[in-house]
């Protein structure tokens, strides 16, 4: 059976308003992310949302303030500013609906999505990870942010088998937590990765190429490369899942 080591960790969501090039001119935005009370649980969030809301199928936290072209955020109601909201959750293994997030594969999901899986070598686990954030477009300093923070938990997944099976989520993570974001952004990317480590024959291990071939073809969800005059809401988060 699947248990969940680390459960929804650190999602980061980045938001960046269009027109860069103007210094100093904030843009008014609130961002409501709804979280499903069936099966997840809110652990840690920060900055402190304006207000939360819950009904009976959502815990809803929502953040009102300006943004630098930057990225620069200042909620309302907080005194320091931020560069993404941060919040981590924890995932009931034992509801079916936690599924969405934590099994690979499953028959509810599009077809192009269920490809994005891929058995990679442990010794080249990260190199994997960082030519996907590549393929997407991420920044620098966004591949970096990411891979540093998921840099230990994969290298344990490595130490356990030889290779660890990887697989990118997109439309499946955004459908199971919403984030609704005004003003709309021009472009969307929402990543949350899941790993862990599996026994498979070294001559079924996917290489880089594998990222741009086949079915998945994860380009089909890159970032801009240019994104000057386009707003960008950039989220990444992960889980590692564990077989025993």
């Amino acid at each position: 059976h699947l248990v969940l080591r680390l459960c929804g960790g650190k999602p980061v969501i980045l938001f960046y308003p269009a027109g860069g090039g103007e210094e100093g001119k904030e843009t008014p935005f609130e961002m409501t992310l709804q979280l499903p009370s069936k099966f997840c649980k809110l652990s840690s969030v920060w900055p402190a949302p304006t207000h939360t809301h819950k009904d009976s199928h959502f815990d809803s936290l929502t953040w009102s303030g300006d943004v630098k072209p930057g990225g620069e955020m200042s909620i309302a109601g907080s005194s320091s500013s931020a560069s993404y909201i941060f919040y981590e959750f924890d995932i009931d293994p034992k509801a079916d609906e936690s599924r969405v997030l934590t099994a690979f594969n499953p028959l509810d999901i599009n077809a192009s999505e269920s490809s994005c899986v891929f058995a990679v070598a442990s010794d080249q686990v990260v190199s994997f990870v960082d030519k996907a954030l590549a393929i997407l477009n991420l920044t620098t300093k966004e591949r970096t942010d990411m891979i540093t923070y998921w840099l230990p938990h994969l290298n344990q997944a490595a130490k356990e088998a030889p290779a660890v099976k990887v697989q990118f989520l997109f439309e499946r993570y955004d459908k199971a937590l919403p984030l609704i974001v005004s003003p709309k952004p021009d472009v969307s990317l929402r990543l949350f990765m899941i790993f862990c480590p599996c026994n498979v024959d070294d001559n079924h291990f996917d290489d880089l190429s594998a990222l741009s071939t086949g079915a998945c073809g994860i380009q089909q969800h890159a970032l801009p490369l240019n994104r000057s005059g386009k707003s960008i809401l950039l989220e990444w988060g992960g889980s590692s899942v564990f077989t025993h």
